[in-house]
């Protein structure tokens, strides 16, 4: 998962957050940003423990990915 990847995942989860405190529905929040009901319950139930979590195996996936890129590429 690149870096940008990363900041977009977390801009949406914070995104998700924000529309929920303001009560807006979960098709009202898909709607605005232009995502499924889905996406938005899974981020909603996330603590921020779990979502932190979630990124912190991305990053770890993406050291181990880029190691063996370089293994391979000698």
């Amino acid at each position: 998962m690149t870096q940008s990847k990363l900041i977009s995942i977390v801009t949406m989860w914070s995104k998700i957050n924000e529309l929920s405190r303001q009560s807006l529905s979960q098709m009202q929040i898909a709607l605005t940003l232009g995502i499924s009901r889905d996406t938005v319950r899974r981020y909603q139930r996330m603590s921020e423990k779990e979502f932190e979590g979630l990124i912190s195996s991305e990053v770890l996936r993406r050291k181990r990915l880029m190691a063996g890129m370089r293994f391979h590429t000698r």
